[in-house]
């Protein structure tokens, strides 16, 4: 596949990643205390983030997609010379209709608040 982005559908497998998910976050909580004690406990530790970093782990699904997407939509604008992609043109059509409706709703897409709506700006 390429990839360590597994979908928590893909079982066995999907549900794995989930946890490892799970514990990483409980484990950079646990490294930024100071006092432990009132945290969970996690499976996680230093060795076992090291070989999941070592294979391009995707630790936040949601900005790895947000990310992917932006790229794809980068060479849409590359290839067509605008960024009107059609609901029709499968996950980029919809991650675009999802933007324009935030956009709507939030009217924050294109503000410096929100990093990652202010890289839309620098498409080229």
């Amino acid at each position: 596949h390429g990839h360590t982005n597994v979908p928590q559908s893909e079982k066995p497998l999907g549900a794995w990643v989930n946890s490892q998910r799970i514990e990483h976050a409980k484990y950079l909580r646990w490294i930024e205390q100071d006092d432990n004690t009132e945290l969970p406990k996690t499976s996680m530790d230093s060795q076992r983030k090291k070989l999941l970093d070592d294979v391009d782990f995707v630790w936040d699904a949601v900005a790895h997609t947000w990310i992917t997407r932006y790229e794809e939509l980068c060479d849409f604008r590359q290839e067509h010379g605008h960024c009107v992609v059609p609901r029709s043109n499968g996950r980029l059509g919809a991650w675009v209709e999802k933007m324009r409706i935030e956009h709507k709703k939030y009217n924050t897409l294109l503000t410096e608040e929100n990093p990652k709506n202010s890289k839309l700006k620098t498409i080229p």
